[in-house]
């Protein structure tokens, strides 16, 4: 069985996918954190993550976000690249 609980107050929603009554995904969305998904950066590559297949990228000088390489795909350090986020960042 699936559910999903909503909780709303002022300044911070909060949402928890359940399924067969174990907690699967929890998202805390407030105003103090504005989400980013879906929106369009033009970001630096700033250090290389081979154990995640992956380069850290520096968005508006916050902390570096994951972008993930295909195989293949290359990336070198200060190279500018086009993300688009697919998932906000986890508090803590």
């Amino acid at each position: 069985m699936r559910r999903i609980l909503i909780d709303h107050l002022p300044g911070e929603t909060r949402a928890a996918l359940i399924e067969d009554g174990r907690l699967v995904e929890l998202r805390v969305d407030g105003m103090a954190a504005p989400s980013r998904f879906d929106a369009v950066y033009l970001a630096r590559v700033a250090g290389k993550a081979p154990a995640l297949r992956g380069v850290f990228v520096d968005i508006d000088g916050d902390a570096p976000a994951l972008l993930p390489l295909g195989k293949g795909e290359t990336a070198v350090l200060g190279d500018a690249v086009t993300v688009q986020v697919r998932r906000d960042a986890a508090a803590g």
